[in-house]
């Protein structure tokens, strides 16, 4: 059993000078044509860089990623995004849970995310556990994005092997991948946390996370949801149940999202 660590890399500054490395992983980054020396930099701590043939976009960028890996040797593919941190025991944790797991496909961990007014606990749902597709579906449709940010993720190469989807959405495209396999595949929930998501250096979620479109995009992905939620068990009543819930999630996001921005909605009754 192997664990790629792969970095989707462009211009990593100088996290990629004092990031952690912690032992077990094998490392690898497919560099984006960055122009700040970041490759070189990662090339002389020991990871394995690749480069693509151009410049390619965010998702894209994902995507030659994901391809890379089911191009190697890695049973595991591990994200691990510029910005973001891995614990030292994150290796022994992950391959205690597969071995104890070996029937889950997805593993999503806990792990502590940074911003402006500190580090706090991501959200988790108690004790270590296997999720099946079903429950997983409605989890994301009552909770939201339960698997978290990329860091969080750990998956297995059959869950890509066979196609494997980010989706048109580009801020919901990592719950699209990770949505996509739990609704085929066992996801183990991991309680222990695997290390740090630094939302203050994320230029793109800094630059996103208020967007009122973001409500939209998490909004379809609750719809998508509970559409998989129908196929999976037959159970029409809790479709609707889970459609209206939806729907309720999606105005309320939007609506806090817009005062956050300072705008003000009124609906007139028609």
């Amino acid at each position: 059993m192997s664990i790629g660590v792969y970095i989707p890399l462009r211009n990593g500054g100088d996290w990629c000078e004092t990031v952690t490395l912690p032992a077990g992983f094998n490392y690898v980054a497919l560099d984006n044509q960055s122009t700040d020396g970041s490759a070189d930099v990662l090339r002389q701590r020991g990871v394995d860089v690749r480069q693509t043939h151009e410049l390619l976009g965010r998702l894209e960028n994902w995507t030659a990623t994901v391809r890379d890996f089911l191009a190697g040797p890695h049973d595991w593919l591990k994200w691990l995004f510029v910005a973001d941190e891995l614990f030292p025991d994150a290796h022994e944790n992950l391959r205690q849970a597969i071995d104890a797991y070996p029937q889950a496909r997805l593993i999503v961990c806990d792990y502590f995310v940074d911003n402006a007014a500190g580090r706090w606990p991501w959200p988790n749902l108690g004790e270590t556990r296997l999720i099946q597709p079903a429950e997983a579906m409605a989890l994301a449709v009552e909770r939201g994005n339960w698997f978290g940010a990329p860091l969080a993720h750990c998956v297995h190469r059959e869950a890509l092997s066979h196609g494997f989807d980010f989706g048109d959405l580009p801020w919901v495209a990592d719950w699209r991948l990770c949505l996509e396999i739990a609704a085929r595949h066992p996801v183990l929930y991991l309680k222990q946390p695997v290390g740090v998501f630094d939302t203050a250096r994320h230029g793109y979620h800094t630059l996103n996370e208020l967007s009122l479109s973001a409500s939209l995009e998490e909004g379809l992905m609750r719809v998508l949801a509970a559409q998989h939620y129908l196929r999976l068990t037959g159970d029409s009543t809790g479709h609707q149940h889970l459609l209206q819930f939806a729907e309720q999630s999606t105005l309320q996001s939007i609506l806090k999202r817009a005062s956050q921005r300072g705008i003000t909605y009124t609906f007139n009754a028609a």
